[in-house]
């Protein structure tokens, strides 16, 4: 079908893998945002995280039709969906916690675990795939993601 991504029920990669690669940087991306934006309102925050993941989707979007790599918006930004997705988990805690008037210091901490949980699913419906290696390879992004992790949110914490 044109190279579109078809997806199982859950939303997860099946066929063209390639898609939900981009859901990787934008879930680490919207992770960064969460963490800069930390000391905002929940309100805030969520609409920071939905103009975020909804202006990299129209981007990406855009990018596609432009390259030529799909001929309508349309396919573009259905090909592009898994990094509008890459917010979605993180945008419901935060509005989530707007609606409820949860602290921040309660919201902030579960929109990444969100993220990162979003993160290791992506990447592990993506390397399911590939064959006998797959175990080997899910682990080692696992333990790469925690690292990363670690040294990002080491940065955010010298930088304040």
């Amino acid at each position: 079908m044109g190279g579109r991504s078809a997806s199982t029920r859950t939303g997860r990669p099946r066929g063209d893998r390639s898609a939900w690669t981009t859901s990787v940087y934008g879930t680490i991306s919207v992770a960064v945002v969460v963490a800069e934006y930390a000391s905002s309102s929940a309100s805030r925050l969520a609409l920071l995280v939905l103009g975020y993941g909804a202006s990299m989707w129209l981007a990406h979007g855009y990018a596609a039709v432009v390259s030529t790599e799909r001929e309508t918006w349309g396919s573009a930004l259905l090909h592009s969906w898994p990094v509008a997705e890459a917010a979605l988990p993180a945008l419901v805690v935060v509005g989530t916690a707007a609606l409820f008037g949860w602290p921040n210091r309660i919201a902030v901490p579960l929109a990444l675990v969100a993220c990162l949980a979003n993160l290791i699913a992506v990447q592990v419906a993506v390397l399911r795939g590939g064959g006998r290696r797959s175990r080997q390879r899910i682990a080692a992004t696992i333990a790469l993601d925690v690292v990363a992790g670690a040294v990002v949110l080491a940065v955010l914490t010298l930088l304040r």
